[in-house]
């Protein structure tokens, strides 16, 4: 799925970023896998806990 939205925005965009719940350990590591690296966590309201990951797209 993500490959699919890469080769769609990557011309226009630099990186992608999205949020998953802490808790949610299966999703973490599948988007790790695919390149993503987290760069915040948070609190909610509720309180439920969340990281903010970030996957760079432009080759250095």
């Amino acid at each position: 799925m993500y490959q699919c939205y890469r080769s769609t925005y990557e011309k226009k965009f630099d990186f992608i970023t999205t949020k998953i719940a802490t808790n949610n350990t299966r999703s973490i590591r599948a988007h790790q896998r695919v390149g993503f690296v987290e760069i915040h966590q948070f609190t909610d309201a509720l309180p439920m806990d969340w990281s903010i990951v970030l996957w760079h797209w432009v080759k250095s």
